[in-house]
């Protein structure tokens, strides 16, 4: 039975129904033999055991690495032998993990594997063990996959450098983009449960009879060929498999029943809901023991493993960690780990699944995995399940759209903000599941390629979103608004975008949050809407030492220059600085505050338009001129053609205090140099006569 289930938008621009000629695999992106353990679909005649999961305490990952060798790599010794591989290539060796490198011969067609993979320098050895090859499962497959340290991207792919299960350590690994792209994961996951609170041991289990349906052994199951030493499989007193569930074994295939409508689990999150897809359709490997048992108290840990630069791709998508290193707190309550829990509570294995009925046996409820991109078709001559008919559609039969949704109806975002529209298309095996995205007015805002709206200038627009196949169309209404109106007052914490701070709760007047964590180079921006014009930006802030700040607008580059923030005793002691007389150019920008110091809280930066402390007369007819401006060198000029009873020149900062002050002679044109040591930004010249005196703006360059 071919299920259909919760979709994300397949991008698939085919050009012709035929889709095993059109589609093509890379083997180093997408690995092994169409009927390996990794790309055998679930099959109809999987039996389901329940294993009675709970949600674990937390969620955690080991990475795995891939290395292209060059031509001339050097031969490095691991701690069972020599492998080849370029000096250069180093996973530190204080990364405690069990990770796995996988390094590529430059044919790209062989591989070994290392676990863990760690160097002790870029040109030392590695402290890890080279896989030498284990048990084989079917007659052919040494000719095949060339068994021991040289392993190929063509063959079944079953055993490798998980010591804890002898499988292989690249299978399952979740690659750069899968998580994020529009296409589901089609091959089985590789992860690991905690063996002292789920994994068990027989040790009266002492031989696996596969020709009679016996795929188990002491503490594994076929396809794995043993189990790590905390499971007691190689003897001693070092036994800490405590489950209770006989079929619940290293190796196990865990999978979401074929019947479950994945529809109705309540997932969120468009990650979730692939590997809830995953599961039910490829299932996903117990490779090895995420252990825990020695935590205070015990941690109950369930990992993924995945490729390096997962985690950093998931975070930009979703501003929080993919792999959250075993976090119990805040990290842990995150919508994407909440639908895990519902997933992995609901996980069963597939009891059935052996070397002649992998995914459980029966016809695959997927297409098999497409051709090699050197056409090669299949990389063995032989399917251990036998003869097997695939679902309808993966033959030339094509699958019709049949119905689509979208995630919202309506969007309101502000200016320079983006929101996703994420498109559901039914079933997710449609041969063409493209869809098509267009704004009616693109002036207030535009929409990507895949369906990333961003807000142009304040307006109402419409997207009109249809799919290529059936033409079925839906529109979302979108609404954007300007920026934060000034003069206004903005709570520090209310930033759009951020690097490196925090928020605590204030004690400042009015309470509620602050901003804190501060260090140097750490920075907040907001979008605001001025009308052009002087203002006067006060920052409320506490400091326990002396620092500084910034403020810049992006809409001609105009910035407040260095503002010193004097201490003021304590991170919730609170004071007022003002910077003055800051022009502001008009227009939705962004306005960013970067600290140039640590140990500042930030409670609130208050805009208004500027009313200047230097008093300024109008007894002076006609004006006076300055030049150069902005001023790059030390030598300023002084034009006072109108005024014939000037004596005397005064410079301010922004801050009201007179940082230069010089007495005149009685002349037209005249020079003045400045020593421009510690003068950097925004002035105010004051201009004083007998009669008046005039104020201009000078900016000094350092």
């Amino acid at each position: 039975m071919k299920k259909t289930i919760v979709a994300f938008l397949v991008m698939l621009f085919l050009c012709s129904i035929n889709i095993e000629a059109q589609i093509t695999r890379d083997p180093i992106q997408w690995p092994f033999s169409r009927y390996s353990i990794w790309n055998m679909p679930v099959g109809t005649g999987a039996i389901y055991e329940p294993v009675n999961m709970t949600a674990p305490d937390t969620y955690a990952g080991d990475i795995n690495y891939f290395h292209v060798n060059s031509t001339r790599p050097r031969n490095v010794s691991t701690l069972n032998g020599t492998v080849p591989v370029d000096d250069g290539h180093w996973v530190n060796n204080n990364d405690s993990r069990n990770v796995v490198l996988t390094i590529i011969n430059n044919s790209l067609e062989d591989f070994r594997s290392i676990q863990p993979g760690r160097r002790i320098s870029p040109t030392g050895k590695f402290n890890g063990y080279l896989w030498e090859g284990g048990d084989e499962y079917y007659p052919n497959q040494k000719e095949i996959e060339q068994r021991g340290k040289l392993q190929n991207y063509y063959g079944y792919g079953i055993e490798g450098a998980h010591w804890g299960s002898g499988l292989s350590g690249l299978g399952g690994t979740i690659r750069l983009g899968e998580l994020l792209s529009d296409e589901p994961i089609r091959h089985a996951l590789s992860v690991e449960v905690s063996g002292w609170k789920c994994l068990y041991v027989d040790k009266n289990d002492d031989k696996m009879n596969i020709d009679e349906g016996d795929f188990t052994m002491k503490g594994f199951r076929w396809p794995a060929d043993r189990a790590d030493a905390c499971s007691g499989f190689f003897g001693g007193e070092n036994e800490c498999y405590f489950g209770e569930n006989p079929v619940f074994r290293m190796g196990a295939l865990l999978a979401l029943k074929s019947d479950l409508d994945i529809e109705t689990m309540g997932l969120t999150t468009v990650a979730a809901k692939k590997i809830a897809w995953t599961f039910q359709n490829y299932g996903g490997y117990l490779v090895d023991d995420a252990y825990g048992q020695n935590n205070n108290p015990p941690t109950n840990i369930f990992n993924f493993c995945y490729e390096l630069g997962v985690n950093e791709e998931f975070k930009s998508e979703y501003g929080y960690d993919f792999d959250i290193s075993w976090d119990r707190g805040a990290k842990r309550q995150k919508d994407f780990f909440k639908d895990l829990d519902k997933i992995i509570t609901q996980l069963h294995v597939i009891s059935n699944n052996g070397p002649k009925s992998i995914g459980g046996g029966g016809n695959p409820i997927q297409c098999f995995a497409p051709a090699f991109i050197d056409n090669i078709m299949d990389g063995v001559p032989v399917n251990p399940n036998g003869t097997i008919v695939e679902p309808s559609g993966c033959n030339g039969t094509p699958i019709e759209v049949t119905d689509f949704s979208l995630n919202t109806s309506t969007i309101n975002i502000t200016v320079y903000d983006t929101f996703s529209i994420k498109v559901n298309v039914l079933p997710l095996e449609a041969t063409i599941n493209a869809v098509g995205y267009e704004s009616t007015n693109t002036e207030f805002a535009t929409v990507s390629s895949r369906g990333l709206v961003t807000g142009v200038g304040a307006g109402n627009t419409t997207i009109a979103v249809n799919t290529v196949d059936g033409n079925k169309t839906a529109n979302v209404e979108v609404t954007v608004e300007n920026g934060i109106s000034l003069p206004s007052k903005i709570e520090a914490e209310n930033w759009k975008t951020m690097s490196g701070v925090a928020k605590e709760l204030s004690t400042d007047e009015g309470g509620g949050y602050c901003v804190s964590s501060v260090e140097k180079g750490d920075w907040l921006e907001y979008v605001v809407y001025p009308t052009a014009g002087d203002y006067d930006i006060e920052f409320r802030y506490a400091s326990d030492v002396d620092g500084s700040i910034e403020t810049t607008f992006s809409n001609g580059l105009r910035t407040t220059g260095v503002i010193n923030l004097p201490a003021t005793g304590g991170l919730q002691t609170w004071s007022t600085i003002t910077a003055k007389m800051i022009n502001i150019k008009s227009g939705n920008q962004f306005m960013r505050i970067n600290f140039k110091s640590d140990g500042v809280n930030l409670n609130a930066v208050n805009i208004e338009p500027s009313v200047t402390s230097i008093d300024t007369k109008t007894g002076l007819s006609g004006g006076v001129s300055i030049f150069p401006n902005p001023l790059d060198g030390n030598m300023l000029t002084i034009s006072t053609e109108n005024f014939k009873d000037v004596h005397q020149i005064e410079i301010y900062d922004l801050l009201g205090n007179c940082v230069f002050k010089k007495e005149l002679i009685k002349a037209v044109v005249q020079q003045i140099e400045l020593d421009k040591k510690n003068l950097n930004g925004l002035y105010f010249v004051k201009v004083k006569g007998d009669t008046g005196e005039v104020v201009t703006k000078l900016y000094i360059k350092n």
